[in-house]
Order: structure tokens, then sequence, then C-alpha cells
């Protein structure tokens, strides 16, 4: 039967959200007019085939048709999707690993225009060759775009880690024949040269050398992945101080209380032992005191390093003893002897007019205040030395008597000066007129009170006495003196 007149008005229309869409990626399909029901073609292209409004998901270029039922009437509409194919991208790395900081390329292909992520580390974020300097493992992950589509791809960077080494040792010079470890740390891998003086393998973190002369050591350290090594280059000077031949001066005998200079040759620093009876302990010449016999042992290094010791003996005799006396005063004209006690052999050996310097008791005639050394000499040679100071005074006394009886009795017959320690006396006796009559320079012998053979008669004269004392002074005294009868 035909279809009814009102068929022929029925009207249908079918549109698309984009006439064009990239592979995989799903559109809108919108049919509208005259419709209660709706059949589209092809079903297997369509999401969810049933109503006016349907997603589409094409797998490549489709004409897609729409079925619109009304009542009894059918009409259609059709609408054409064009697929574009997803970009596929690829990139290539000129060197996939390389050394932290080290430069690699990295080439993309398979779209027009691309945009890389991360921009860590790359000299540009766009374009299809980049360059990188990685310092840590990082995937790129590259967007390709063909001027409607969009695919992407990673790529994977890998950066060895450049060795930061260390090298540690307790020192960095080392005594001829010895050894010295050298410990290093920051790599994988070592390699020691010169290898001739390494006296472990020259591989490990750990060696042992054992120079001759001064050498520089170089150690090379490499980390690696796979064939890719990245090293590094220190190095390790090892200074050899020569062999020390340490000399001292040789051993000494000296006396109780005396000094004596030790040295040593050979080096640089010293360092002496036990440090009693030494003025220093740190030089090549020390003044040695002990109280007893004494080895003292020095070390002879090179700025401390490499020390060698040695010893030297310094033995200390008794001395004798000696007492000289102790200081004393006398006076000027006194009769004086010294006398010194000790052991060994006793002798003066300081002081004025000795009689006899070999004799511990002598006589001696200061003309002075003074002392006297008296030396004790024992059969080692040790000296020991006291002395007695003198104190020598000038006292003296005079006697002038005003009278006297000469009269023959035997008593106070003579006018006489009396006096001690007095010297060049003279003694004048004049009358009461200023004559003359008696002069003497006897003190033993005085004025018996005659004139020229007469007995003087009882009166009273006038004497003029002159002498020295001890204190070398001339002395003069004028006075009256009266005959008694």
């Amino acid at each position: 039967a035909a279809p009814p007149a009102c068929c022929s008005r029925q009207q249908i229309n079918l549109t698309a959200s984009t006439p064009t869409v990239c592979y995989g990626s799903t559109l809108s399909l919108n049919a509208s007019g005259d419709g209660q029901s709706y059949t589209w073609f092809p079903a297997t292209d369509i999401v969810f085939p049933y109503g006016s409004q349907v997603v589409a998901k094409p797998n490549s270029t489709q004409i897609f048709t729409v079925i619109a039922s009304l009542n009894t009437c059918t009409n259609q509409a059709v609408t054409s999707v064009s697929v574009i194919p997803i970009p596929i991208i690829s990139a290539i790395a000129e060197q996939p690993t390389v050394c932290s900081g080290a430069m690699t390329n990295i080439t993309a292909s398979g779209a027009t225009s691309y945009d890389w992520f991360p921009k860590d580390f790359l000299n540009s974020s766009s374009g299809n060759v980049v360059v990188t300097r990685p310092d840590i493992n990082t995937t790129y992950t590259i967007h390709g775009f063909n001027g409607i589509c969009t695919g992407s791809t990673v790529i994977n960077i890998t950066a060895v880690k450049r060795p930061d080494m260390e090298l540690f040792s307790e020192q960095n010079q080392v005594c001829l024949g010895g050894s010295l470890p050298i410990t290093a740390a920051g790599a994988q891998t070592y390699t020691w040269l010169p290898t001739h003086s390494i006296l472990t393998p020259p591989f490990g973190s750990l060696v042992v050398v054992a120079p001759k002369s001064n050498t520089n050591y170089t150690l090379i350290g490499a980390n690696s992945i796979g064939s890719v090594a990245c090293s590094q280059q220190l190095s390790y000077s090892v200074m050899v101080v020569p062999e020390i031949k340490p000399f001292v001066s040789e051993n000494v005998s000296i006396c109780e209380g005396q000094k004596t200079v030790l040295s040593a040759t050979g080096g640089n620093t010293y360092s002496w032992i036990p440090k009693s009876g030494l003025n220093v302990t740190d030089q090549a010449r020390v003044v040695a005191n002990p109280q007893s016999t004494t080895i003292y042992t020095v070390e002879v290094s090179d700025h401390t390093f490499c020390g060698v010791t040695t010893t030297v003996m310094v033995g200390v005799t008794p001395s004798p003893t000696v007492f000289a006396g102790r200081d004393t005063t006398y006076n000027l004209n006194d009769v004086i002897f010294i006398n010194a006690i000790g052991n060994g052999t006793l002798t003066w050996v300081s002081g004025e007019v000795i009689l006899c310097q070999d004799c511990p008791y002598t006589r001696i005639y200061p003309t002075r205040s003074g002392c006297y050394v008296a030396q004790a000499v024992n059969d080692y040679g040790c000296i020991t030395t006291d002395d007695m100071c003198i104190d020598l005074t000038e006292e003296f006394s005079v006697y002038i008597p005003n009278s006297f009886t000469p009269n023959n009795d035997g008593l106070n017959d003579q006018f006489l000066i009396y006096g001690e320690h007095i010297y060049d006396v003279r003694m004048e006796i004049y009358d009461r007129w200023g004559l003359l009559i008696y002069t003497s320079t006897d003190t033993k012998q005085g004025w018996d009170g005659t004139y020229k053979g007469a007995k003087c008669a009882a009166d009273t004269y006038t004497y003029k006495i002159s002498y020295t004392g001890l204190d070398r002074k001339k002395y003069n005294k004028v006075g009256h003196v009266f005959i008694v009868k």
C-alpha cells in the first residue's frame, strides 16, 4: 500500500558535533525534525544507538545514517565524519646514558610540532631536536601535533653520577723505609698510579704505599652504568723523610753542683728526657745540672717526624767539703792566723799576704779589710771553695801623765807616753821660758827630770808630743807636766 499523503511532509536533519575527529575520539550526532523513534547506522560505531542524540566513536572515516519513525511514516538523514589518524611519535637519544651534566641530543619524529615535558635540563621545550644535560635520571614525555591530532611518547635519559672523591691519610709524609695507608671514598672503582711503590693491589679504596722518594700518587675513580663510565682524578703527594742519623755528645762526668752542655745533631727538632736537671728540653743544646748520675735520652727528628733516640750519661761525682772559718774582726797589727777545715787537698787561693798558701793553718798579714778563700780538691778533681772575711779596725790608745817624781825610788821616775798601736813618736820638753831641755823618739826612754846632767827644779814644764796612729794619721799633743819632789 502507498504511504499516507502526510508522510511526504515529514522532515529529518542529522548534524555532527565535528566533521573530523581524531582516531579514538568521540563526537556527538544529533537528529532533529519529525520523529518519535530513531535507528542509527552503522550501529557498531554508536556508543548507544537510540534516541535523537547519540555518541559515536568511528575507527575510520564513516557515513552515519539515522532513520526517524513517526506513526507509520519514516524518513532518514545522513552525515559524513572524517577520522584523522593519531600521529605516531618516536624519540631517539644520541646517548641515552650520559655522565651527570653531560650533553646529549634527543630527536623526535612523527609530527609537525612538539612539546617536551618536563623542561628540566633542556635547552628548549619545543622543536623536534632538543639538548639535555641531566644531573639525574629523567623521563621526558614528547607530545607531537600534526595540525589536528596529538600523539605522545616517552624517553628515559640515564644520568651516571660523577664521582665526588675524597682522600684520607693520617699524614702526607713517611719515614724512609716506612709505609703509609691512603683511603679513598666517593666512587665505585679506583685505579692508583704509579703502582711500583704500592704494597697492596692498586684497585681498591685503600692502598698502602712505601715510596723511596717524594712521590705524587694519582687516583682515578669511576662510576659506571653499562658501558658509560664517568671518572674523576685526584692526586696525593707523599714526602719521604730521609733516614735520621742522630749524634750526641760523649758521656761526661761532672762534680756535684756543676753544669755541663749536652748537644745533639742529625735533625731539626729535639726532645730530651728526663727533664730534671735540664734548662730546656726542646733544643739541640741543653745545659744539664743533675743532682745524681743521670742517663738522658734525646729523640732527634725531622719536624717531629721519624724520630730516632740516642742516649748520653752525665756522671755526678761528690764534691769535697771545706770550711774557711767564721767571719771576724781584728785590729791592725794583731797577730792573725786562719785555719781551713775539710777533706781533700786544702789551699788558700785568695787573700792578702798569706804566709803559706798550701797550709790549711797559716798566718796572714792584712793591711785592710778583706776575704780569704780556701779551696778543697778531691781525687775526682772536684773543687769546693769557702771564704772567711776579716774586718780590720784601726783602733789605738794614748796616755800622757801630768806629773812624775824623779827621785829614783823606782816609781814614776820618768815622764813617758803610754800607748798601743802608735808609731813615729817624738817628745820635746820646754821650761817655762821656752828653752828646749829634752827631746826623744824612743817610747821606752822617758825624761828623767834633768837638763845637761843636773836635776831640774820642781816646776811646771811644757811638752810637745807627736805620733802616728794605726789610721796612718799624724797627731800632735801639747800640754804641761809637773815635777813633784
